[in-house]
């Protein structure tokens, strides 16, 4: 009993006392973050669980294709070179950068594709999982600012709308935080070539992952973070020559084959009001569609919902207490982030990219709908918030702890009765009244298949891509073994 009360929030260990630390409690601590793991477990097993005609709706048919070719050429130990059916206009499969191409793809030849997408998405919630803990422990996180970040990670509305209408490769916003955490340590230190190597190798497996999108958009970030700190070039540069070059075997077939594609645009948040809407507001996927001059898109690419109390502690902790006058350490300040974020978070409005898409340089267009790129700075804005509510723990009295626990059980709530509208199963209803005939080849009556074909130029762009990744790993492993980080 004793041990139990050193926990409670009456003793202040739950806001003062880190998540990880070799004193009395540690063991509860510990405890309280495994039920923290295994409630996301429960969540992602619950907002999956659907019948199988509601993974006909939506994009899902196009993730169940691509997951079926796959499958088939794991069985059949051949090359997916070519498929029955488009994608994107092409049907040059290993050209397509948003099909999962990580190791446990393995696992389809057990599993059928549904069943593979559930042990996806939990794997990278494990993945991303063990991120919050290493930066808990590094950073002498609280157990309220760790349950905190945690909540805001992993139910936010922008993922689970997104994975709700099939938009897998978005899983990979549950690794944004080790991201976001890896480039605040490159910023703080003046060598900081572990921390670039590391942010590389994820990057990179962001892409094995099929998330293109995210990839470009932190390209994107840290494009206009050197623009402002150029005195981190190096580790910048590292970081994205490590990502580019191992993933070149998917860049060069996806360049040759999109080359001379045209992509849509689509506008961003129409106005500010429109954004706080998507902060504190539940809508469904059948609301009428939103956009500008550009054309318009479904809610779930601006649906950001976490509720007002989140929304309300995020502006605070993430803007407030970061200009205002509150004593707050310069290492918590993360000043050299302030015009980055507010450049990107700006992209994210209007029309403002479509200048940008039109450019002459590699991937500029590789995103049509601006809206998405706002959970990057959501997520800085999180992870800040969190190391800072860590740092003032000793600051909050019995009231304001009061209020942070009230705060936090009304944010789990209003999160999970977001998921309960988003997930997998609620979706079906609205696509088979509302979103009229099915586009995707599953619905179509298509049975994907891999068959022969002939493009010699791709399959050269291919070969020569996975050559070029092989050197990069080599050089790689090379610099890892040579260079010695004295820092």
């Amino acid at each position: 009993m004793k041990r139990f009360r050193n926990f409670l929030p009456t003793r202040h260990n739950f806001f003062s006392a880190p998540l990880f630390r070799a004193e009395q409690g540690q063991s509860l601590r510990i405890i309280f973050a495994a039920l923290l793991y295994l409630a996301g477990l429960l969540h992602w097993l619950w907002f999956l669980h659907a019948a199988p005609a509601a993974w006909q709706g939506f994009d899902w048919p196009k993730e169940l294709a691509y997951l079926s070719i796959l499958k088939q050429a794991l069985l059949e130990h051949q090359w997916p070179y070519f498929v029955n059916f488009s994608a994107h206009g092409v049907s040059q499969f290993m050209a397509l950068p948003e099909t999962i191409l990580s190791p446990h793809i393995l696992l389809l030849k057990f599993f059928t594709p549904t069943e593979f997408i559930v042990l996806h998405i939990l794997f990278i919630y494990s993945v991303g999982f063990a991120f919050l803990l290493l930066m808990a422990r590094r950073e002498a996180m609280t157990p309220a600012a760790f349950a905190g970040l945690f909540l805001l990670v992993n139910f936010n509305g922008y993922l689970t709308a997104h994975l709700g209408v099939g938009h897998l490769m978005w899983v990979s916003c549950l690794l944004l935080p080790g991201l976001v955490y890896l480039l605040i340590r490159i910023d703080a230190r003046q060598s900081s070539a572990r921390h670039a190597v590391l942010l590389g190798l994820l990057m990179w497996f962001m892409l094995l992952q099929g998330s293109l999108h995210i990839l470009v958009w932190c390209f994107m970030f840290l494009a206009i973070y050197l623009i402002f700190n150029r005195a981190k070039w190096k580790p910048v540069l590292l970081a994205v020559s490590i990502a580019a070059g191992l993933g070149l075997f998917r860049f060069l077939p996806a360049a040759y084959v999109f080359w001379d594609k045209q992509h849509f645009f689509r506008s961003g948040y129409p106005t500010v009001l429109d954004f706080l809407k998507s902060l504190t507001m539940i809508r469904s996927a059948d609301v009428a569609h939103v956009g500008g001059q550009f054309g318009a898109s479904g809610w779930w690419e601006y649906d950001m919902f976490i509720g007002l109390s989140a929304a309300a502690a995020l502006f605070y902790l993430g803007v407030r207490l970061r200009f205002g006058k509150t004593p707050l350490p310069e290492s918590l300040r993360f000043s050299n982030f302030d015009y980055p974020l507010i450049v990107f978070t700006l992209l994210a409005f209007g029309d403002i990219f479509i200048l940008i898409s039109k450019l002459p340089f590699p991937l500029a267009n590789a995103e049509r709908i601006s809206s998405r790129f706002i959970i990057l700075p959501f997520t800085f804005i999180a992870v800040m918030s969190a190391l800072r509510l860590s740092a003032l723990a000793g600051a909050w009295n019995k009231a304001g702890r009061l209020l942070i626990i009230i705060a936090g059980i009304l944010t789990a709530g209003e999160m999970i009765t977001h998921s309960a509208v988003w997930r997998i199963q609620s979706l079906a209803k609205i696509f088979y009244e509302k979103a009229g005939a099915p586009e995707w080849p599953v619905l179509s009556g298509i049975t994907p298949q891999i068959i022969p074909g002939s493009d010699p130029a791709y399959l050269l762009a291919l070969k020569a891509g996975l050559f070029l990744s092989i050197g990069a790993l080599i050089a790689l492993l090379a610099y890892m073994f040579l260079y010695q980080d004295d820092s």
